[in-house]
C-alpha cells in the first residue's frame, strides 16, 4: 500500500476499525477485511512505531532561503558599511537589511529615518547616488515632500560610503523605476 494515500485500508490500519463495525463498513470493508487490513498498514511503516528509529528535525534550523536572505543582507552590510548601532550622520543604525522586493533598507532609529536604496538609474529623482546605486528617503511622500536636513545628510553619507565600496561589493537591488511598477 502507498504509504501517502489514504485507502480504507489505510484507514482501517491507523485504527479506525478499533471504532467498531460501523467504521469498517463504511470504509467498505469487513470486520475481519479490517482487521487484516491493520496488520499490513502497520507493516508498511513499522519502523515509525518504533522511537528509536524516528528522526528529529530541528525546527529552528534556518531554511535555505533563509540562508540566501542572510548572505544577501551581509553583502548590503558590506557595501554600506554601516551595521545595527552605527551612525549615520550623528544617527544611529537601527536596522540594515534587503526587503522582500529587492530594496535595500535602512531605518535610522534615533530620528525615526528609513532610507530606501536602489540600484541606480538616470534621472532617477534620488536624494543621493554614486555611480551604481540611489539613495531615496522614504517619507511617505511623492517626491514633492521635502526631505529633513537630518535625512539628506543621512542619505548624501550613505551614498558617500557606498561610492567608496561599490567597486569591490556588488548587491543585486531592484531600481526605483522598477520598484514603482511593482506596486
Amino acid at each position: 500500500m502507498n504509504r501517502r494515500e489514504f485507502t480504507a485500508a489505510g484507514l482501517a490500519g491507523m485504527g479506525l476499525a478499533a471504532l467498531g463495525g460501523s467504521v469498517a463498513s463504511a470504509a467498505g470493508l469487513s470486520e475481519s477485511a479490517a482487521g487484516s487490513a491493520a496488520e499490513d498498514f502497520r507493516g508498511t511503516v513499522g519502523a515509525m512505531s518504533d522511537p528509536a528509529s524516528w528522526q528529529i528535525h530541528d525546527a529552528s534550523a534556518p531554511s535555505e532561503a533563509d540562508l540566501a536572505r542572510a548572505a544577501r543582507d551581509a553583502r548590503f552590510v558590506a557595501l554600506l558599511g554601516v551595521t545595527v548601532g552605527s551612525s549615520v550622520a550623528g544617527a544611529t543604525v537601527s536596522g540594515v537589511r534587503i526587503d522582500d522586493f529587492g530594496v535595500g533598507v535602512v531605518e535610522l532609529g534615533s530620528e525615526g529615518v528609513v532610507l530606501n536604496v536602489f540600484r541606480g538609474e538616470s534621472g532617477s529623482g534620488a536624494v543621493a547616488s554614486s555611480a551604481g546605486y540611489d539613495v531615496f528617503v522614504r517619507n511617505g511622500g511623492d517626491g514633492a515632500v521635502p526631505t529633513s536636513g537630518v535625512s539628506a545628510v543621512a542619505a548624501a553619507q550613505l551614498a558617500s560610503t557606498i561610492a567608496a565600496r561599490e567597486g569591490a561589493v556588488s548587491v543585486e537591488l531592484v531600481s526605483a523605476r522598477e520598484f514603482r511598477s511593482l506596486n
